[in-house]
């Protein structure tokens, strides 16, 4: 029996080509989803971070406040553990020693420390706020910021100071428990004391009324009259005085230490039959008010202040000041004092001529045409 072959044609089209197309599709859909789900995997890392960053910004307020309060109730602790002072009615200044000043120089700024609480002339609850690195309105690098709590009903004048630098003489009326003070106190670190590794706060008290609501109708006043007695007393003690000097030392250091419009301020003091009188010196000159031109580059400003306020008996007060800073001498001039204002000279002299020394001799001499015609009156 014979066996044939047959062949057939092949089928139109070949099949893998078909099959190569169908994989390649299949691929594309495939890195589509993948190509998703990472965006939406990186789309949720983005969110995840973020709401971490959110929730440690919120534990760091918490932290922050935590310790705040923490500092607050250490501090009332203190205050309560402390012994009695007994009569306050007799103090005048204090002085708040913070050790260890190299472990708070570089606490973060905005970040306070407070002393316990004190009180003078039976005012309660009084309190220094310290910013070791400033606040966020302290515009100065390396400026602290120093503030004086008390509570409402006090009107008092004071003078604060920072290891040896003093601020002038301030008026505050407290409407409510609060802080007055300067946000750009002085240069920190030129005030630390290396030996001891602390640095000196201080407050001291000029003149201070309280006011205090202590039934309905009835008020409370506090104006410590040993204070105006004192005064009056160091008044008569040096009126046959005309002429005050007051060194600054280290004045080099002192003048790279205060920007322009930062004074220097000596203590108060009685002359001439004048109470309450203070110097105040500029090393790098004043700040021209907004609008006016600023004292010429390395000239230096002098002030004096006096108790001429307005109301007082026989019109202001009218003096003759000769100044002088170094070798450099201005005056007589005839000065008016009618308010709290300084008068002086915004220009007075080049400081560099007359830093031939460590420190700096300034001064003022005064003739009180007042007292004058009262020794007058007597020797007639």
């Amino acid at each position: 029996v014979g066996h044939s072959l047959s062949f057939l044609p092949a089928a139109s089209g070949d099949p893998w080509p078909r099959a190569q197309r169908g994989m390649s599709q299949a691929n594309e859909e495939l890195q589509f989803k993948v190509d998703q789900l990472a965006f939406r995997l990186e789309e949720q890392s983005k969110k995840q971070a973020q709401a971490v960053a959110a929730l440690k910004a919120e534990a760091r307020q918490v932290k922050k406040g935590l310790l705040a309060a923490l500092e607050q109730g250490r501090s009332k602790a203190k205050g309560a553990e402390r012994p009695s002072l007994g009569d306050d009615s007799f103090i005048r200044r204090l002085e708040w020693r913070i050790e260890k000043y190299s472990s708070i120089k570089d606490m973060p700024k905005n970040e306070a420390i407070w002393s316990v609480e004190f009180s003078v002339m039976g005012v309660p609850d009084m309190q220094l706020e310290f910013f070791p690195q400033g606040r966020e309105s302290t515009k100065r690098a390396g400026f602290c910021a120093l503030f004086l709590w008390c509570p409402e009903g006090v009107q008092i004048r004071y003078r604060l100071c920072v290891g040896s630098h003093w601020s002038g003489p301030e008026e505050d009326h407290y409407t409510s428990r609060m802080g007055h003070g300067h946000s750009n106190f002085c240069m920190l670190d030129s005030q630390k004391d290396e030996k001891t590794d602390s640095i000196l706060i201080g407050l001291e008290i000029l003149s201070l009324h309280y006011k205090q609501e202590e039934a309905m109708g009835i008020q409370l006043f506090n104006a410590g009259p040993e204070a105006m007695v004192q005064r009056e007393i160091a008044v008569l003690s040096n009126r046959a005085m005309d002429c005050v000097e007051w060194r600054i030392k280290g004045i080099a250091q002192r003048a790279k230490d205060a920007p322009r419009g930062t004074a220097l301020c000596s203590p108060t003091f009685s002359i001439a039959g004048v109470r309450e009188m203070m110097l105040e010196f500029y090393p790098n000159g004043i700040e021209a008010p907004a609008g006016g031109k600023d004292p010429r580059e390395g000239y230096c400003g002098f002030y004096v202040r006096a108790n001429g306020g307005k109301g007082r008996p026989g019109g202001p007060l009218i003096l003759h000041l000769t100044l002088f800073v170094g070798s450099a001498k201005k005056g007589p001039i005839r000065t008016e004092f009618d308010g709290s204002a300084a008068k002086g000279l915004p220009e007075f002299c080049k400081l560099e001529e007359q830093m031939d020394s460590e420190d700096l001799l300034v001064g003022v001499q005064v003739t009180n045409p007042e007292l004058a015609d009262e020794l007058h009156e007597l020797t007639i």
